[in-house]
């Protein structure tokens, strides 16, 4: 539905400005040294293409110092169009498309009032697909994530909640990423960036290889390993207080074949034993 919409949306918005073309000021802001156009400018109104503007960008984002309304094309200094979107009274806003200098897509999202909303795409040097971002909820700004492979296989699928700080996001929900060949890598889950719940990893065939209880954060337990030398590892709390974990090592017929406990301070963290 998402894609369905920005498809619509893409469409609306290019044919609307290819109908008004003929309608509107062009002004070639700025040229190379060679006379080619580096930056032009489509006004709907005089009073617009008559300001003195300048833009400033704010996470990478153009920002306008008066409230005009005008849609822009950069390029490269090989004509090949680079960006190209509107700015309304001052903001960003709609769809905006960037390209690579051979031509290829760079990216493509949505912003409102200057702010990223909607969908992102971004692909590679030569049009593939690299992250897709897909909005969940406007007010939380919480959104989808997704990474792919050259293949176009999914990588990575995880939820993040965009800060408007300088860390940019914190990964808030499941997280899974996934080998090239399909099999998953790991499955975890984060609150506010932090590892919370139990957090499984595999190896590229499929096999388990670990799984571990965090608790904001840190590691708890249930603890599990899969080891190279064929044992498993099992750790887990002696009793309610906490305090001290038995380590158990198993051979595949799940037979005892050691044990070790081990004791916490009051500033130490249990280490699963090597």
């Amino acid at each position: 539905m998402a894609y369905s919409r920005f498809c619509i949306l893409l469409l609306i918005s290019l044919s609307i400005f290819l109908f008004s073309c003929d309608k509107k000021i062009k002004v070639i802001a700025r040229n190379y040294k060679d006379g080619s156009p580096k930056e032009i400018r489509y006004f709907n109104n005089e009073n617009d293409s008559k300001q003195k503007i300048n833009i400033t960008y704010v996470d990478g984002v153009g920002v306008l110092n008066v409230p005009a309304s005008f849609y822009q094309e950069l390029y490269y200094d090989n004509a090949v169009l680079q960006t190209r979107g509107q700015y309304l009274k001052g903001y960003s806003s709609g769809l905006w498309e960037y390209f690579n200098k051979n031509g290829s897509q760079q990216a493509k999202c949505y912003y409102k009032n200057g702010k990223t909303v909607d969908t992102v795409y971004c692909f590679d040097s030569i049009g593939r697909m690299q992250r897709h971002m897909i909005e969940i909820d406007t007010t939380k700004k919480l959104w989808n994530y997704y990474t792919y492979y050259p293949n176009g296989k999914l990588k990575e699928h995880t939820y993040i909640h965009i800060t408007g700080d300088d860390s940019g996001f914190l990964y808030d929900g499941p997280d899974t990423a996934w080998f090239d060949n399909g099999n998953p890598i790991y499955k975890v889950k984060f609150k506010n960036d932090t590892l919370i719940g139990i957090a499984y990893t595999f190896s590229k065939n499929g096999d388990s290889l670990k799984y571990v209880t965090y608790r904001k954060g840190d590691i708890g337990f249930p603890y599990k390993q899969w080891l190279e030398n064929g044992l498993i590892l099992y750790g887990n709390y002696i009793d309610k207080s906490e305090k001290e974990v038995l380590w158990q090592w198993f051979d595949k017929s799940a037979k005892e074949i050691k044990r070790e406990i081990q004791k916490k301070d009051n500033h130490s963290q249990f280490i699963p034993p090597s």
